[in-house]
């Protein structure tokens, strides 16, 4: 294949990510943004205020985050655009892992490679949300590319690791094995001068800046610069024993992941034994650190007791995807080696060569990719379901804003972190999805701004006793029975509350109240 051509079919593979994820998030009416990413926003609009954030939010800082989701906020104010260049991220990592997998195994693994990820429930399931790992796969790309390249240029690599890192913390792992494998060549090269660290490797190492980085970042941000280190405590600490995975469950949860994807999980170890075969250090110790690697990584979190989210496993698979499409390059060529040995006159290169025979290898692969990802993240019904709403949350919490800055202009001291005297100490109640997303569109303390709770509705006086404005959306709060008291038109009492209603939409889910009394 032409240099040109695979050029091309490297954008096409970019431009196809794109489509299958703007079918999917439809980014148009409201862009979908987790939780976390609001939170980045905050984190940015605290550090360039020069304050430190003023309450805990569960939340690991995420710099890179920081600086791309504040950035963009800052010039579009419009959690649209985050969506978007969230998405564009994720086109221009398929694209490059589709190269990445072209150059290291030849363009049967590049097909393989690039329908799997695009398939990927669990890939586009952080998509929808405009999570990190969109991010940190465009840096693991570049790393990776960087570093086998012909003449490989380790400071990018190193470079594109630490901002990998600085997106996703797992990341750091991925340096930490390189670091192992050049150490442990360095000595083993003073004993056998055949063994030789390559020149300029060592600025893989450069992977390990994200640290200070995040060290300073979290001091500017909150005055302890290891906070990042204690988020996850902490949640765990507030979520409960019950919600944190054991050893066992986590080992099953696992067991029963990678069997749900068993075609990919049988060649992603031929393709890692491959890449040792033939020596593609740099490749084999990546797709080790981001497979194995987080795995230990996840048990470790697990003895520890701290919380687990199945979602932690996503870089996971996306070893594993990318490792089945070696292994799949690997198998072409062991198929067309046997077929040549039965029937002599078959040329076995010719399956890399010949046009029709290629293209045919190629169709095939992307075919078998599809087959083991079956229904692809476009038509998974989970995927899609999980989309709409948070499409509808996106759309809700969009539509809330005006409502609430109206209302909010009629309350005096709503941006103060502490109420005054007489004041209720909340200005604010609304689902916890919403909850950094409406304070960065509203200017609210978060010391201001509290969560809806079920259980605390109920009580008297209650959640609503200490709030003047509450928000109810169902696609933002769990379930409840409880939360048929939020879905009136007309005004109601509630433990002595008086709730006024300033927005009715029961076709999207949607109520707010201004609440008086008490």
């Amino acid at each position: 294949m032409s240099p040109r051509l695979a050029s091309l079919c490297v954008v096409l593979v970019g431009l196809l990510a794109a489509a299958s994820a703007l079918a999917i998030i439809q980014p148009f009416a409201a862009g979908p943004v987790s939780f976390d990413g609001g939170s980045s926003v905050l984190h940015f609009m605290r550090l360039i205020e020069g304050r430190h954030l003023e309450s805990f939010i569960s939340t690991t800082p995420k710099p890179l985050l920081t600086f791309v989701y504040g950035v963009v906020y800052g010039l579009t104010h419009d959690w649209r655009a985050i969506s978007l260049a969230t998405i564009g991220a994720y086109a221009v990592s398929i694209a490059l892992a589709t190269w990445l997998a072209g150059r290291l195994a030849g363009p049967i693994a590049a097909a393989f490679v690039a329908v799997a990820l695009i398939a990927s429930p669990s890939l586009a399931g952080e998509l929808v949300i405009a999570s990190a790992v969109p991010w940190a796969l465009l840096g693991w790309t570049v790393a990776g590319l960087a570093a086998t390249a012909p003449r490989p240029r380790y400071a990018l690599a190193g470079a594109a690791l630490a901002l990998a890192s600085l997106a996703r913390l797992e990341g750091l792992i991925l340096v930490g094995a390189a670091a192992g494998v050049l150490v442990l060549a360095w000595l083993v090269g003073r004993r056998d001068s055949r063994v030789r660290v390559p020149r300029g490797a060592w600025w893989l190492l450069l992977g390990f800046a994200a640290l200070p980085v995040m060290l300073v970042h979290d001091w500017l941000l909150t005055g302890d610069p290891l906070f990042w280190a204690s988020v996850a405590v902490r949640y765990s600490e507030a979520v409960g024993v019950s919600r944190i995975m054991r050893p066992g469950t986590l080992a099953r949860v696992l067991a029963h992941r990678y069997l749900d994807l068993a075609g990919f999980s049988v060649l992603a170890v031929v393709g890692g034994l491959s890449l040792l075969q033939r020596r593609r250090w740099a490749a084999a110790v990546g797709l080790a650190a981001l497979g194995p690697g987080i795995v230990a990584f996840l048990f470790f979190l697990s003895v520890r007791g701290t919380f687990v989210a199945t979602r932690y496993a996503v870089p996971v698979d996306l070893a594993v995807l990318f490792a089945a499409g070696i292994g799949i390059g690997r198998a072409a060529e062991e198929i067309a080696r046997l077929i040549a040995a039965r029937w002599p006159r078959f040329d076995a290169g010719s399956l890399t060569s010949g046009a029709r025979r290629l293209t045919a290898a190629v169709v095939a692969s992307a075919a078998l990719a599809l087959v083991f990802g079956w229904p692809p993240a476009v038509l998974d019904p989970a995927t899609t379901s999980t989309a709409s709403a948070a499409r509808q949350l996106a759309a809700n919490e969009r539509a809330a804003v005006p409502v609430l800055e109206a209302a909010l202009a009629t309350l005096p001291g709503t941006d103060d972190l502490a109420a005054g005297p007489g004041e209720r100490p909340l200005v604010l109640v609304v689902p916890v999805p919403m909850r950094t997303l409406l304070a960065a569109d509203l200017g609210v303390p978060l010391t201001r701004l509290g969560s809806t709770s079920a259980a605390l509705l109920a009580a008297s006086p209650g959640l609503l006793g200490k709030t003047d404005l509450v928000v109810h959306s169902r696609a933002g709060d769990a379930p409840d029975p409880a939360y048929a008291a939020l879905e009136v038109a007309t005004p109601a009492t509630i433990n002595g509350q008086t709730l006024t209603p300033l927005l009715v939409d029961a076709t999207n889910g949607l109520w707010i109240y201004a609440v008086t009394g008490g």
